[in-house]
């Protein structure tokens, strides 16, 4: 309210010039705002819905009435449902960001651990022939028929 106050006095230490001519800036800028036109070119697009936007642009409706509101709805939740649903989900974020800031973030220094064990693995023993031979050689063992029942 103070402001309203300090803000007229300053109106009125200005002059009645300067509020008039606010005045009649703010009634020209309402009495610029155009009503809408019919459409003067014809749809770029020959359809049905196109021929329908057009005729109704030429032909507007009857404008509504207050009686064509519809009633509202009774299966709509009332504010304070709503104030309740708000305060709920409130209480799940901070009981989310407690939960979070008891639980802090491990991953972190990534780059220096991924180094770190790079150089602890060891590469696997370099494949020979004799290796290949040895492996053949079990393989052939383990794959031999077991001896006859008695």
């Amino acid at each position: 309210m103070h402001r309203v106050r300090a803000k007229l006095a300053r109106m009125k230490a200005i002059g009645g010039t300067a509020a008039a001519l606010a005045l009649g800036c703010l009634a020209a800028g309402c009495s610029t705002m155009r009503t809408p036109e019919a459409l003067k070119e014809p749809p770029v697009a020959a359809s049905p819905v196109a021929e329908q936007v057009l005729r109704a642009s030429r032909e507007p409706g009857p404008y509504p009435k207050w009686t064509d509101i519809p009633a509202m709805p009774r299966d709509v939740r009332p504010a304070s449902a709503w104030a309740g649903a708000v305060q709920a989900v409130k209480a799940d974020a901070s009981q989310l960001q407690a939960e979070v800031a008891a639980d802090p973030p491990t991953l972190f220094d990534t780059e220096a651990w991924a180094a770190e064990q790079v150089q602890a693995a060891q590469a696997p023993p370099q494949i020979t022939t004799t290796t290949t031979e040895e492996f053949l050689a079990n393989t052939r063992i383990q794959a031999a028929p077991p001896p006859p029942p008695r």
